[in-house]
């Protein structure tokens, strides 16, 4: 009766702390609400591969900053909420680089926690800066490509929060662009309606072809069950990709088959 008592009295401790833990834990994610504010900040710089150039991102975080009281600030740092997290790009270790072609490839550190807007080139023996555009999008990642008919960078970005969750991530359309290597001629590569997937390289024709999803069934989301477009765009005379099936010949297509 004495160990049953016991047990009973331990059952009950540990779920008031777990009831303790998911109050805390439900109380925080309320208080992280979505920032309104477009203040933005520059982020530390990065040295890309290039001697005299560095680039800066510039963004801000998706969330405001509050915090109440002492106490609560501790709770946040004890259950590691309080991590080192900031607007930068940092090299992509991961086993499944975004740009699998990429002599190297950097990305957003914290996607879910910041969004970079823009980037600022710097010569460092020139002293001359400026922006990658003047235009305002959203950066997930680049890739450096100095092995084609012509030395690029490319660019995954998003342009609309196209299922309007406050956030540009990959739930968006992703978008290809791409620029010189000292982050000149940039230029629109893919619609703004359509998700980048992947490219291949043909090394004879210079060109690349490109693989991307449209979202046929209008749901805000992209997958497997919407349509695969491919299109083409040479190396040598960066532009808008050019669909290499077009709705009329698919058309055509799909019919004959019937």
């Amino acid at each position: 009766m004495k160990y049953a008592l016991l047990f009973l009295l331990t059952i009950g401790l540990i779920t008031s702390c777990e009831e303790s833990k998911e109050g805390d834990q439900k109380e925080e994610i309320k208080e992280r609400k979505l920032s309104t504010s477009d203040e933005l900040s520059i982020g530390d710089p990065l040295n890309y591969g290039l001697d005299s150039m560095l680039v800066f991102p510039i963004g801000r975080s998706y969330y405001k900053v509050e915090v109440k009281d002492d106490k609560k600030k501790k709770r946040s740092m004890e259950r590691g909420r309080s991590k080192s997290s900031k607007v930068e790009f940092s090299p992509n270790t991961n086993l499944r680089p975004y740009d699998k072609s990429a002599e190297e490839e950097y990305v957003n550190r914290d996607l879910e926690e910041y969004d970079i807007r823009n980037i600022l080139f710097y010569n460092s023996f020139t002293q001359e800066k400026y922006p990658l555009t003047e235009t305002t999008l959203h950066v997930l990642s680049f890739g450096l490509h100095r092995d084609y008919g012509r030395k690029m960078i490319f660019y995954r970005v998003i342009l609309n929060d196209y299922n309007g969750d406050g956030k540009f991530d990959n739930d968006d359309p992703v978008v290809l662009c791409v620029s010189d290597l000292y982050g000149r001629n940039f230029t629109q590569v893919t619609s703004d309606e359509e998700q980048f997937i992947d490219y291949t390289y043909n090394e004879e024709t210079q060109t690349i072809m490109i693989k991307t999803i449209v979202d046929s069934d209008s749901n805000k989301k992209f997958n497997e069950v919407d349509e695969i477009v491919f299109s083409t765009m040479k190396v040598l005379e960066p532009a808008m990709a050019t669909k290499i099936f077009t709705d009329d010949m698919k058309e055509s297509l799909m019919s004959e088959l019937e």
